[in-house]
């Protein structure tokens, strides 16, 4: 997918951005170093020929030209580090700038994929015969599906591919099933009739003989982002840590509900469930 490989190319410039900042700052605080060695070092040498003075009052005129030399080394020292740190300032800013632009693309992005996919359904737990089952197939199987869930107004005409994917995790189960509709209206009325048709459905309603008895729940969610994918996996392992009874994905964002009678909590984005655990954290 294009917008795949744009991820990741945003990304791994964003990385490459991070570390010239982490380089930049690495750099002025070596020059905050040098500017402090050298004022230590022109105090203790200022502190040393006081005390020589005091003791012997000849060569005046070699000292004098030795205090002017390291003073203006210092003066040299000082302009240098002035000119970098301004320099590094700017690098600075126009690396923010490409940061923020990185960001704006990152959104956009999103939003590519957020439309792509209001179209889709990921279908778990349909077995799957073989290995190489063909589009023609699978489109086959969530037609018979969906007629076995009572939605009988939805065809083959409504489907523009429906197909296989790897499962994030190893897994002994069958692979999901993305159905990608041309109408978003045939999505909603599989959507819509989800919550108990797909109860009791067994694999011989959708013409799968099977040698032995499967017992792996068909279930059916609304296809997300990689995102908020992401997003959802996070936030449901908060979940379980605290306690919480309910985590779910709806229209581009992630909510929580400790239980029946406690208010929803909404999660846009990884920033918001941070700001939620130290919250917690801080009761």
């Amino acid at each position: 997918m294009a917008t795949k490989k744009l991820r990741e190319e945003n990304e791994l410039l964003r990385s490459e951005i991070e570390g010239l900042k982490n380089q930049l700052d690495k750099i002025s605080e070596d020059l905050k170093t040098q500017q402090a060695t050298a004022a230590s070092k022109s105090s203790r040498t200022a502190e040393a020929k006081q005390a020589k003075d005091t003791i012997e009052r000849t060569n005046s005129e070699e000292r004098a030209e030795a205090v002017v030399f390291m003073s203006k080394q210092y003066d040299d020292l000082e302009v240098f580090r002035k000119q970098a740190t301004q320099d590094i300032q700017q690098i600075t800013k126009k690396l923010d700038s490409i940061s923020k632009k990185c960001d704006e693309i990152t959104e956009a992005i999103e939003l590519a994929e957020q439309y792509s996919y209001q179209y889709n359904i990921k279908i778990m737990g349909v077995p799957q015969l073989n290995e190489k089952e063909s589009a023609e197939t699978t489109a086959n199987l969530c037609i018979k599906l969906f007629t076995a869930m009572g939605v009988t107004d939805v065809s083959l005409q409504d489907i523009d591919i429906a197909h296989r994917v790897q499962s994030r995790r190893p897994s002994q189960n069958s692979n999901p099933i993305i159905c990608k509709f041309v109408r978003r209206l045939a999505k909603e009325k599989i959507m819509a009739a989800r919550k108990h048709a797909l109860d009791n459905i067994t694999p011989d309603q959708l013409g799968i003989e099977l040698a032995y008895p499967s017992t792996t729940r068909i279930s059916m969610f609304d296809h997300l982002t990689p995102r908020l994918q992401n997003l959802l996996y996070e936030t449901k392992r908060y979940k379980t840590s605290k306690g919480y009874k309910f985590c779910w994905a709806r229209n581009s964002q992630v909510y929580l509900r400790k239980s029946e009678n406690t208010g929803v909590i909404r999660i846009k984005t990884l920033q918001d469930l941070t700001n939620l655990i130290e919250q917690e954290s801080l009761r």
